[in-house]
């Protein structure tokens, strides 16, 4: 029993820090309006505000999918201090906590499809230089 617990909360920190350790090495928050990476890239008018749309609105959704990832990991981990154990609830906790990371990840890959849309392919290679530099 102490093994499986021990396991499953080295499972719970490894998925919820491997991802933010990743996001890191990729672009955060609104950086098109950083003057040196707007220039670098020759970001025109219509293009910034593209950007900013499509922030504003992967934001919204962001938030969203954040919460629910949450509140999926609060429910797994109440389910794993429960007394007896039921691994049956577990599990099915789990796979909703696991759904709810994948969408957060789907609208993150979306919105970096969207970006590499907007600056086509090699502005987009150019700006992972910049913050590969970083």
């Amino acid at each position: 029993m102490l093994k499986q617990m021990i396991a499953s909360c080295l499972l719970l920190f490894v998925t919820v820090c491997a991802p933010a350790a990743f996001a890191q090495s990729e672009p955060s928050g609104r950086w098109w309006h950083d003057p040196g990476i707007r220039a670098e890239l020759d970001l025109k008018g219509n293009e910034v505000k593209r950007l900013d749309r499509l922030f504003k609105n992967s934001r919204r959704r962001l938030i969203d999918l954040k919460t629910r990832v949450e509140k999926a990991q609060f429910e797994y981990q109440s389910l794993m201090e429960a007394e007896p154990l039921d691994e049956a609830a577990v599990n099915r906790q789990f796979a909703k906590l696991e759904k709810a990371r994948s969408q957060l990840a789907g609208e993150r890959s979306r919105f970096l499809v969207e970006v590499r849309k907007i600056l086509g392919h090699s502005r987009f290679q150019r700006l992972k230089q910049i913050y590969r530099q970083k």
